[in-house]
């Protein structure tokens, strides 16, 4: 059994150490930028999800603005899922259900009930449709959304007993879904990493092994918009196992099947992967190396050029005819937030962090408890802070509260304390720690890891 449980902590840790392997301080490493949301009608951004800070959200005034996530009563590294909602608005998933925030991110509400106190793994967005994957009592669903994320309809309950990490459906075909999952015999210590696909909306599954060598953290990377049969997938190891130069260094690997996930081939080898985008032209592949830049392919990954650019390209997104990247002004990059728009060959920045004029601010006053944040904020990207206060302290008076509470039928119920909203910290800094949690706050991951742990007990019966 002594190799057994050796096995069991290492599945362990290669699910959550992209979730807990950070820094024990703000002071210790800067935010990194992880995604963009975007409005639906003109597909500009609107927010980016920044690790150890929260989002940068762009204010109703055209300012960027900082929003740490305790305003959603969630620890700052929660697994989020973010994307603009028609009329304005942000839709964003967690471990703690599925929330929307109004067109000024103010007002915050669960929609639906039915996926409220769930653990969502992860979602995906094609169109008018929302499909979220989310666990709660070791059972794991998928629910889908066809009116902009104000109900969901639960479409399939998911093979047991298995830990599932990542979600993608065929643009091309609603009824297409992928999932990755993995599972360990306690018994022999081994641990078996699964595809799953469904054709009908969720009713069955076909499930394929990937015996795809010994890499962790296999997911799913994105569907060809044409070919529902084309699926992309990246080893993406864990964070902590990426030492940067030296002879443990771990590269990261795209692959692709062409044929449903029956078979599979490899692609390209990067540092460390960010994102894929498909598109805009026919054949076109974006992969973001929060190590090495960002390449493209016009051969659908036959081959791939790395771009000439010294940004660090920590996410990838096609909208419309423009390909957006996260940068990371705060390590020297040009831009936070850029695109191009004639094939790599030139990159416009909308955003960098030191441009960020302070908190996010509601009815006039900055929302409180993240104080914290803002400190590690400014500390990070140069923002001095002898000029006049742009978070509005001052001026206003006390901080207003974002209204984080929950409409449960028209039943209000208050907003979570203060020590309640603080993410792992003594609760004496204003309620956000914002900053980052440590090793020992399992904090986003916690569910994750019980479900891994229950999925154990359960197979030694």
């Amino acid at each position: 059994m002594g190799s057994s449980r050796t096995e069991l902590f290492a599945l362990l840790l290669a699910v959550a150490a992209p979730l807990v392997a950070l820094p024990a301080s703000a002071q210790e490493a800067p935010p990194v930028p992880l995604s963009i949301a975007f409005s639906p009608e003109d597909h500009e951004p609107i927010v980016m999800r920044v690790r150890d800070a929260g989002f940068v959200v762009k204010a109703q005034d055209g300012g960027w603005r900082l929003m740490c996530a305790s305003a959603l009563a969630v620890s700052g590294n929660s697994n989020f899922f973010i994307d603009g909602v028609p009329g304005g608005g942000l839709l964003v998933t967690h471990y703690n259900g599925v929330q929307k925030g109004d067109a000024a991110l103010c007002d915050w509400r669960f929609p639906d009930a039915a996926l409220e106190d769930r653990h969502v793994v992860t979602a995906t967005r094609q169109g008018d449709r929302i499909d979220v994957l989310s666990t709660a009592d070791n059972r794991y669903t998928i629910h889908r959304s066809t009116d902009g994320g104000e109900s969901f309809a639960l479409i399939a309950e998911l093979p047991e007993p298995l830990a599932y990490l990542s979600l993608e459906a065929a643009p091309s075909d609603p009824d297409r879904l992928y999932l990755t999952a993995v599972d360990f015999d306690f018994d022999s210590g081994v641990t078996t990493r699964y595809l799953y696909r469904t054709d009908d909306g969720g009713e069955s599954f076909t499930q394929h092994d990937l015996e795809l060598g010994q890499q962790s953290g296999a997911r799913l990377a994105g569907v060809d918009p044409d070919d529902p049969d084309r699926v992309y997938l990246a080893f993406a190891q864990p964070v902590s196992s990426h030492s940067h130069g030296d002879e443990e260094h771990v590269v990261d690997e795209l692959l692709v099947s062409a044929d449903g996930g029956e078979s599979w081939t490899r692609l390209q080898e990067i540092g460390l992967f960010g994102g894929l985008g498909i598109g805009p032209a026919a054949g076109e592949l974006w992969l973001a190396d929060a190590d090495g830049g960002l390449l493209r392919s016009t051969d659908r990954g036959a081959s791939f050029e790395a771009l000439d650019i010294d940004i660090r390209a920590s996410c990838v997104h096609v909208r419309g005819d423009r390909v957006w990247i996260c940068g990371d002004s705060a390590r020297g990059d040009a831009f936070s937030i850029g695109y191009t728009e004639d094939q790599g060959g030139s990159f416009t920045g909308v955003m960098r962090f030191d441009e960020v004029e302070g908190l996010l601010q509601c009815g006039g006053v900055a929302i409180s408890g993240c104080d914290a944040a803002w400190a590690g904020w400014m500390f990070w990207h140069n923002i001095d802070a002898g000029v006049p206060d742009p978070v509005g302290h001052e001026d206003a008076g006390p901080s207003a509260r974002m209204d984080a509470s929950v409409d449960d039928g028209g039943r209000q119920e208050p907003s979570p304390s203060l020590d309640a909203q603080d993410e792992g910290g003594d609760g004496d800094d204003g309620g956000c720690d914002c900053r980052v949690s440590g090793a020992g706050d399992l904090g986003a991951s916690a569910p994750l890891l019980l479900a891994l742990l229950a999925l154990v007990r359960r197979r030694r019966r």
